[in-house]
C-alpha cells in the first residue's frame, strides 16, 4: 500500500506567524481556505490513503480561535475527507507575536495539556 503524508500549517496566516499580516482570527474564508486544500489533495490523490503528518496552529495568545480551527481542521479532514491528521507538538507552548513555532500541547514534565480545551476540540472531532 501507498500512503500520501504531507504536513499542513493551514491556513497559514493563522496557523504561522506572517511578519506582515497578524491573523489571530479563525473564520469563514479560512474555512474555505482548507476546504479547497483538503478537496484538492483528496481529488488528486484518490486511490491512495492521505495523513496530514504535521499540523498545528501556533499560540499567538488567541485559544478560543485556536479551539474553533482544531475542531474544523481535524473533524473536516477525517470524517469528510478521510485524512486522519497528527499534531505537531515542538514543546514551545507559550504566545509570541513575533515567531510562529509555538506549537506545544504536552508538558513533558508533569505529562498534562498545555490547552485541554484544543485536545478535546480535536477529539470530539473525529471521535
Amino acid at each position: 500500500k501507498l500512503l500520501l503524508s504531507f504536513h499542513a500549517y493551514s491556513p497559514y496566516n493563522f496557523a504561522m506567524y506572517n511578519s506582515e499580516v497578524t491573523d489571530t482570527t479563525f473564520d469563514d474564508a479560512d474555512k474555505t481556505s482548507l476546504d479547497d486544500m483538503f478537496s484538492s489533495v483528496r481529488s488528486q490523490f484518490s486511490s491512495i490513503g492521505i495523513v496530514i503528518g504535521e499540523t498545528s496552529a501556533s499560540n499567538k495568545d488567541n485559544l478560543s480561535e485556536r479551539v474553533k480551527w482544531a475542531k474544523y481542521y481535524f473533524s473536516t479532514a477525517y470524517n469528510t475527507y478521510s485524512m486522519p491528521c497528527v499534531l505537531w507538538d515542538n514543546g514551545s507552548y507559550e504566545a509570541s507575536s513575533t515567531s510562529g513555532e509555538q506549537h506545544g500541547y504536552l508538558n513533558r514534565t508533569s505529562l498534562s495539556w498545555y490547552f485541554p480545551t484544543i485536545i478535546s476540540a480535536i477529539m470530539s472531532a473525529v471521535d
